[in-house]
């Protein structure tokens, strides 16, 4: 299931550079997310909420 959800601000630099202005991408159930071409891991810790 695809599911949409906010980061929380204070990551990496690397994964702030490439977050969407409104912190918000699609994770499936693993938590895999695609962003400009790269597989990114996102941990339960870093969603501030899911919309």
């Amino acid at each position: 299931m695809i599911r949409s959800v906010r980061i929380k601000p204070g990551q990496t630099a690397e994964l702030e550079a490439i977050l969407p202005v409104d912190r918000v991408v699609e994770i499936d159930d693993s938590g895999r997310c695609s962003l400009f071409d790269q597989q990114i891991i996102i941990a339960d810790d870093q969603i501030a909420e899911v919309v």
